[in-house]
């Protein structure tokens, strides 16, 4: 008995094939995560977590303000706090500790962020 072997020449298509099967599912999965995903509703606070929520973002902005108008009178007013990213920042790491957003690369992130692009438009000659 004799047994033939018959090759197949690899066709072209299939592995384009393949990689688009791939690439549209990572597109698809990437996509759903702009709708938010599988994500579930974050649990109401309590009354006692939204008042120490209320109470550390009121003393912490209320420290931050003071210690701006510390610095702008030492300075003559040349150099002041960048408040409106702190606020964000304590509305975030008070009121959504769990989130993504509030996790500390995030906050120290967002707040070079906020300051660089402060600078830049700070630096914007006034015509």
């Amino acid at each position: 008995t004799t047994t033939t072997t018959t090759e197949r020449a690899p066709n072209p298509h299939s592995a384009l094939t393949k990689m688009w099967v791939v690439s549209t599912k990572h597109v698809k999965y990437y996509l759903q995560k702009w709708k938010g995903g599988n994500g579930q509703i974050a649990a109401p606070l309590s009354i006692q977590q939204s008042t120490w929520t209320l109470l550390g973002s009121f003393l912490g902005l209320l420290l931050l303000s003071a210690y701006n108008e510390w610095i702008q009178d030492e300075t003559n007013g040349d150099y002041e706090l960048l408040i409106g990213p702190f606020g964000a920042a304590m509305t975030l790491l008070y009121g959504l500790h769990s989130a993504p957003a509030s996790q500390p690369r995030n906050v120290v992130l967002g707040q070079v962020v906020a300051g660089g692009v402060l600078l830049v438009f700070s630096y914007i000659p006034e015509d």
